[in-house]
């Protein structure tokens, strides 16, 4: 339920300005001996809220300490809280800030308690000097699926930004008929002079147009005898109960941050999750009102695969 809880509030985070802590399976426990962690402290980021600090690290303070029944003591591990400082850093200098400085503070409350602190100094950041889009004219739709791109001139050069745009744009073409686009990303940077030169070529490919579609019921079958049905794990179901005590009331799941009648971007939802280390593991498609048959169909395709795969048994 904690990783529930986490996803939730990292996408209300980047709504608002961004589940799981990818690192959260560690082991925290206390044994006799070691330390209690009573407090996580940062100090010193500007750029990264603290949700976003806290589910980089596995260092995690006690839950509720002292209360029986809901409560969770959580104790030190010294190579996690080593490998922690490692982890902070490459957040930052990942996401455009190269001459990022982590450094620790613990503080005794008493005997086996104690407080964490990790204080930051960031630096000053890479800034992307020029942007080049191209490829984008060869058509009016290309062009429109490109004008939100994520980064911009002047900005913090962020790579997780730049391959979440790369990964926004591609979806977006293949979703209006170009099956086979691709967008290739390429840059060079100055750390001395802390500036990015990037370039991203849209290639997309030849454009799908569909044949004659005939629709029906195989032969001797009647539709009610087989329900099109499209099956939740128990983790989404969780989600979109979680979600509903937040945005129940409205007419989609994930609204729009400035229009609530529009479904959040993918832009937004992939940021976020490639912020929490998620790059390269998952796998979205971003369904919105006007495409839920079409997503639901392709939700079921995927299932059937997996059935195939012996992953979903009867």
């Amino acid at each position: 339920m904690r990783g529930v809880k986490a996803f939730v509030h990292s996408i209300l985070v980047v709504v608002a300005a961004s589940v799981a802590n990818p690192a959260s399976a560690q082991d925290l426990s206390c044994e006799r001996g070691d330390r209690e962690v009573r407090a996580l402290h940062f100090t010193g980021n500007r750029e990264f809220p603290v949700e976003i600090l806290a589910a980089a690290v596995v260092t995690l303070p006690s839950a509720f300490a002292g209360l029986p029944l809901v409560g969770e003591r959580r104790c030190l591990d010294p190579i996690e809280f080593a490998r922690d400082v490692q982890r902070l850093t490459t957040l930052y200098r990942r996401r455009g800030f190269p001459d990022v400085r982590v450094d620790t503070l613990v503080t005794t409350r008493r005997p086996g308690v104690i407080d964490i602190t990790f204080r930051i100094v960031e630096g000053d950041p890479m800034r992307v000097t020029t942007f080049a889009l191209r490829g984008a004219d060869v058509d009016p739709e290309v062009r429109q699926a490109s004008l939100d791109f994520p980064l911009h001139v002047g900005g913090v050069f962020d790579r997780g930004a730049l391959e979440a745009g790369r990964d926004t744009l591609v979806r977006r073409l293949r979703n209006r008929g170009w099956p086979q686009a691709e967008a290739l990303l390429a840059y060079t940077t100055n750390t001395a002079a802390h500036t990015a030169e990037v370039e991203v070529t849209v290639v997309p490919g030849i454009r799908a147009r569909l044949g004659q579609i005939a629709m029906g019921n195989p032969e001797g079958t009647h539709e009610d005898e087989n329900p099109h049905i499209v099956p939740l794990s128990r983790q989404a179901v969780e989600v979109l109960r979680a979600l509903k005590l937040l945005t129940g009331n409205g007419r989609l799941v994930f609204p729009g941050a400035l229009d609530k009648e529009k479904p959040m971007s993918n832009n937004t939802l992939l940021y976020a999750l490639y912020r929490l280390g998620y790059q390269g593991r998952v796998h979205a498609v971003w369904c919105g009102v006007e495409t839920r048959e079409l997503c639901a169909y392709l939700h079921s395709l995927e299932y059937a695969k997996e059935r195939r795969q012996g992953r979903h048994p009867e």
